[in-house]
Parts: C-alpha cells; sequence; structure tokens
C-alpha cells in the first residue's frame, strides 16, 4: 500500500474527547499518530461517530475540526479541516452558554409581555 499522506504522522499517545450533535455528545478517544493535517483515533466503536466532530487534546490544548478520511470497527484516519484553534473551548462551557441564551431569550419574551399596555 502507497503512502498518500502529506506529511508524516508522528506517533503519540494523547488522551483526546470528540464532541458532535451541536456538543450534547461526546465520546473519549486515544490518538495514536499526528501530523499537522491529521491523526489515527482508536475508540472503543467508531459505528456512533459521525463524519465531521470537534477533537480537544486536553495535553495540547489544542481543538481541531476533525473530518473521517477512513474507519474501521475500532480506529479512523482523519483530516484536520481547520488550522489549530490554540485554546479548546470546554463542553460544559458549551452547554452552559447554551442554557444562558436561552434563559436570555426567555426573559426577552418575559419583558415584552410585561411592557404591553394592558
Amino acid at each position: 500500500m502507497s503512502e498518500r499522506r502529506r506529511l508524516p504522522r508522528n506517533r503519540t499517545y494523547f488522551g483526546g474527547s470528540i464532541a458532535f450533535n451541536n456538543r450534547y455528545s461526546a465520546q473519549d478517544c486515544t490518538i495514536k499518530n499526528m501530523s499537522a493535517d491529521g491523526a489515527m483515533l482508536t475508540f472503543a466503536s467508531t459505528a456512533s461517530i459521525p463524519e465531521v466532530f470537534d477533537l480537544t487534546i486536553g495535553q495540547k490544548s489544542r481543538s481541531y475540526i476533525g473530518k473521517v478520511i477512513w474507519r474501521e470497527p475500532e480506529r479512523m484516519g482523519i483530516m484536520f479541516l481547520n488550522s489549530k484553534l490554540e485554546t479548546p473551548i470546554p463542553l460544559d462551557l458549551v452547554r452552559r452558554l447554551k442554557a444562558c441564551e436561552a434563559e436570555k431569550e426567555a426573559l426577552k419574551q418575559r419583558i415584552a409581555r410585561l411592557s404591553e399596555p394592558a
């Protein structure tokens, strides 16, 4: 099999987390090798993982948008669709932000109802 990667991959052993479904779903993974434009991830099962997802590598303080290039039952090769983001956004902060936005919208609607003439 010929090598099709533009850049060589370096062996790694980083813990990672992928998020998908608007960051409501997450799954842990292990990054086994990595280059500037892609990586190989291992999972208990790749069946539920979509084609595009957010990958966070806490040890490197990096986040990427990953796209599946190939898939096997317990591992997959991905390419990075974006350049490195300097600081990953924790999943709990995203959830709290969504809750705050929903609360803000509810308050706006209540203010509008209370401001209507009787």
